[in-house]
This record gives C-alpha cells, sequence and structure tokens, in this order.
C-alpha cells in the first residue's frame, strides 16, 4: 500500500482539522504523523490522531533535531509521499534529502504576514520561491492559497482541493434561514495569537461594551500570560478550546462570528459558523477579499455591523445566504479527487 507521511509543526486550530480531514479522506493510504503545536494552542488528542495514522510521533524541537528527526523518520518509513503541513514544515522538509513525491500545503504563507517587517517578508517569498523547485504539487485548500501559488510563486504543480467539511457544507447539506437567537453574545475562535489580533478585537469589545458580549473560544493561556503578551483585553471573555461538535452548537446560540485575524490564509472556522446557521462579521484582509464577502476595517465598522445584525432579524438571515452563495462561488473549480495518485 502507499505510505504517507504528514508533517506540521502546528498541528493545532485548523490546520489539526485539514490534516486529519486529508488523512481520514483517503483511507486506502497508510499514514503516519510527525508533529508539533505551538504553545498558545491546545495539546492535541493523541488518542484520537492514533486512530487515524498508524503512527503518530512528536517532532523534535531547535532546527538541527528537527532536520535529523524527520530525516531518520524518512529512512525509517521510506514513505511515497511526504505531506508538509505549515510555513515551517515545508521549509524543513523541503531541505531534507528524499526520494518520496512532496506535497505541500501551506496554511498560510510567512510572507502574508503583517506583524513582521517588510524586509521579513520578502526573505519569505524569496525562500517560498527557491523551494518551490523542491515542491512536486501545492494543494491550495483555501481561494486566497491558490491565488498565491498561481501569481507569486513557482510551483511545478497546483492542485486546487476542497476539504470534506467544506464540500459537505457548501455543496451537500447547504443551510437554511439564520438560526434565532435571544441573546447579543458574538464569537471568536481560534488560538489567542498575534495573527487573530487580540488588541483589535477588544478593541471592538470596549465600543459595544454596554451592549454586547464577546465569548472567545480557543484560549489556553492563563490572563496573566496574555496580559505580558498583548496588555490588557478586559471586553473579552475568554473560553477554553472545545471540540468541533460541541463548538457548532455554541455557535448556533451567537449572534454572529467575528473574524479579526489581521491576517489569515482561510478560516475553516467560517464555514463551520455557516454550518451553525450565523453570519460572519469579517475582517478587510486577502483571504476575506477572495471570497467576494464584504468585509470590515476598523472597530467602529465591526460594531456598526454588530448592531444591525441584532436589531434586523431580515438583514441577518439575508446575509448569511449571501455569504453562502460567495462561499460556494469562489470554490468553483476545487474538488476532492485523491491527492495520492498510485
Amino acid at each position: 500500500m502507499v505510505v504517507v507521511l504528514h508533517v506540521t509543526d502546528s498541528m493545532s486550530s485548523g490546520t489539526y482539522e485539514a490534516v486529519l480531514s486529508i488523512a481520514n479522506s483517503h483511507k486506502r493510504q497508510i499514514h503516519h504523523l510527525l508533529y508539533d503545536y505551538k504553545s498558545d494552542a491546545a495539546e492535541p488528542n493523541i488518542e484520537s490522531l492514533s486512530s487515524t495514522f498508524k503512527s503518530v510521533a512528536r517532532w523534535s524541537s531547535g532546527v538541527f533535531r528537527r532536520s535529523i528527526h524527520l530525516n531518520r523518520i524518512l529512512k525509517e518509513l521510506n514513505p511515497d509521499f511526504i505531506y508538509l503541513h505549515s510555513s515551517w514544515a515545508g521549509f524543513y522538509g523541503r531541505l531534507v534529502p528524499t526520494k518520496a513525491v512532496i506535497l505541500y500545503t501551506s496554511h498560510g504563507f510567512g510572507f502574508q504576514r503583517n506583524d513582521v517587517s517588510r524586509i521579513a517578508r520578502n526573505i519569505f517569498l524569496l525562500i517560498e520561491k527557491l523551494l518551490s523547485k523542491r515542491t512536486d504539487v501545492y494543494v491550495a485548500i483555501w481561494p486566497i492559497e491558490l491565488k498565491y501559488a498561481n501569481t507569486k510563486l513557482n510551483f511545478r504543480k497546483t492542485k486546487a482541493y476542497i476539504l470534506d467539511e467544506v464540500k459537505f457544507i457548501l455543496f451537500e447539506k447547504g443551510i437554511q434561514n439564520a438560526k434565532t437567537t435571544s441573546n447579543s453574545n458574538f464569537a471568536v475562535v481560534g488560538r489567542v495569537s498575534a495573527a487573530k489580533d487580540p488588541r483589535f478585537t477588544n478593541e471592538i469589545g470596549k465600543i459595544t461594551d454596554t451592549y454586547f458580549k464577546i465569548n472567545w473560544f480557543g484560549a489556553v493561556a492563563t490572563n496573566q500570560e496574555l496580559f505580558r503578551k498583548f496588555g490588557q483585553l478586559n471586553y473579552l471573555n475568554f473560553q477554553s478550546w472545545i471540540p468541533k461538535k460541541q463548538l457548532i452548537e455554541i455557535l448556533s446560540d451567537h449572534v454572529a462570528l467575528l473574524v479579526t485575524s489581521s491576517w489569515e490564509v482561510g478560516p475553516l472556522v467560517f464555514y463551520e459558523a455557516l454550518q451553525a446557521g450565523i453570519p460572519v462579521i469579517p475582517r478587510n484582509i486577502p483571504a476575506i477579499q477572495a471570497l467576494g464577502i464584504r468585509n470590515f476595517e476598523t472597530p467602529e465598522e465591526f460594531g456598526q455591523e454588530m448592531q444591525r445584525l441584532v436589531s434586523d432579524k431580515t438583514y441577518r438571515s439575508r446575509l448569511l445566504l449571501e455569504q453562502f452563495e460567495c462561499a460556494k462561488s469562489a470554490f468553483i473549480g476545487f474538488d476532492s479527487k485523491s491527492l495520492f495518485d498510485e
């Protein structure tokens, strides 16, 4: 049977869901996992991973140890494919010599980041261009990834792949009218990281605190640790990470999902919000622009849209359907054909 080694340094949040989705939708192959996860994310459930992957190993830390560890695993498994999930995994995995077919999904290119200097972004872009020659297939799972892969980089082959969960929501299940809720709560989902821009979100909370409550699902750090990293975040109600099925149920009792990231590649939670029957208030970033969805720039604009969604139920239902149709259009041309052709 065909052997696939999945490698990621960020086995959490959306990347976690994507890696599991891809492995579970390719059951004819034998899958192995070499992973690490971010310190500000919940630790992966090893038991659940073991039901999908034949072997699961925690990736060593440190530049040299990671390279040595990956090289050793490649020699032991001799995989037919190595699938690199994350830009850092893509960096290590395309430098280590291997005869395996190399698949790569960045889950966010380094040159997208706006929390680093322009010089750093240009360096990340140059590295991606150089390493693209060591990539057999770039697997784009979000529209903005496909755009960047086709316009900024030089991959030999690009594959537009839709995750089963996204395909189910957009093209199989569909959505009904917006779920009704009696409260004025709004949700944010994800790691409390620089990319998610908690300071910006806190400004929204400050403006709307008299009327609305913002629940942030996905925090693992203590309030003291968050304060040291981001300053006071007094207007956000932090909740721990919860399983996806439970999350969708909880989201359905919120007015809308706030996507406040300063940079993002394709928030899976956007589609989970659609599944939960609630619209999204997204920030003006390229990943959202690629979906053709109306977006917002300032905390004041977010506050105005939150007020409108609470006061106008008809508008809320119409917005949900509009966002659903935009998302469907953005994924035209994506398919779920096998990534590991034998």
